[in-house]
């Protein structure tokens, strides 16, 4: 059979339970998405999702201000 939904996911695997913490952690000392990736070596959208999905799992609201989007960049910033 196909299994659950939850068990489809695309975040499933990528981040183990140290990153988890670690990336936790982190957003909660109010670190950037990108610090935050640089440090447990993952992308910027594997932890944008992971917080994006553990703050609304708490509850606490949005993830607002803390996401580097490279398409609102001021003319001469670089992209990443």
């Amino acid at each position: 059979m196909a299994g659950t939904l939850k068990e489809h996911q695309p975040m499933k695997g990528l981040v183990d339970a140290d990153a988890g913490k670690e990336i936790e952690r982190l957003h909660t000392a109010g670190k950037t998405i990108r610090e935050i990736a640089n440090s447990v070596r993952l992308s910027r959208r594997v932890v944008h999702r992971y917080v994006t999905r553990w703050v609304r799992e708490r509850g606490s609201g949005a993830v607002s201000g803390t996401v580097p989007c490279p398409a609102h960049n001021k003319p001469g910033e670089p992209n990443s």
